[in-house]
Parts: structure tokens; C-alpha cells; sequence
């Protein structure tokens, strides 16, 4: 049982770290405002827009399977936090700097999330092996 465990936690934290470099690449693929817009940048810009919205997606699900695991709230919160930052303000502006503002507040809080759920189940699974070996 504590091999499954130990699997669905990493699977966890994997998509939790995939949902924050998808959204990293994609909002890198979107800085063109310091730029003279061409058709190449604008072409970038979509790419990396869809990047990072598919981001928001991966986000949502691990938040879901976050509280499906009965990781606190908080956790799930943290790790919910980019899909709905990051995915708000690039669906309600598509060329400006508010996306990547809003990362610099939303991915440290979902890095927060995902070492408080990591944590959780090490201090979980240190604390159960203590109790049974006495």
C-alpha cells in the first residue's frame, strides 16, 4: 500500500511541476511587447498563448486530484491558483503584460502547494512508521 501511495504523490507533483513549465514556456513564447509586432512574434504569441491555457487545464486536473487524494484545501487551492490567475488574465487580455504579472504571485504559490502536499505524505508516512515500530 505504501508503494501506491508513494506512486500517486509522484504522479501528482509530476503534474503539478508539467502544468508550471507548460505555463512558463508558453507565457515565454508570448513577451513580444517590447517588440515591433510581426507576423513570426504574432504566430509566437498564439503558440504561447495556447501553451499556457493548456497549462491552465493541467492545473485545474491537478487541483481536482488533489482533493480526490484528501490533500488539504489549501493545497489544492495553491495548485489551482495559475489555472485561475494566469488563465483569467490571459483570457481577458490577449496582448498585454498582465499574464506574466500575474506568475510572478502564481507560480510560487503552486510550488507552494505541491512542497505542502509532498510534505504532507512524507511527515504522513514517517509518523505511521514511528507508531507501528514501538
Amino acid at each position: 500500500m505504501r508503494t501506491r501511495y508513494w506512486v500517486s504523490t509522484f504522479l501528482w507533483a509530476a503534474l503539478v511541476i508539467t502544468s508550471m513549465v507548460i505555463m512558463v514556456f508558453g507565457l515565454s513564447r508570448t513577451m513580444f511587447f517590447v517588440f515591433e509586432a510581426t507576423p513570426e512574434m504574432v504566430e509566437d504569441v498564439y503558440a504561447g498563448r495556447r501553451l499556457y491555457l493548456g497549462g491552465t487545464l493541467v492545473s485545474l486536473a491537478a487541483a481536482a486530484w488533489a482533493l480526490q487524494m484528501r490533500y488539504p484545501r489549501w493545497v489544492a487551492i495553491c495548485a489551482a491558483l495559475p489555472a485561475v490567475l494566469i488563465g483569467w488574465a490571459g483570457l481577458a487580455n490577449t496582448t498585454s503584460l498582465l499574464p506574466h504579472l500575474v506568475a510572478v504571485a502564481a507560480l510560487p504559490a503552486a510550488f507552494a502547494g505541491l512542497l505542502g502536499g509532498v510534505l504532507r505524505d512524507v511527515s504522513r508516512q514517517h509518523g505511521s512508521a514511528n507508531t507501528t515500530g514501538s
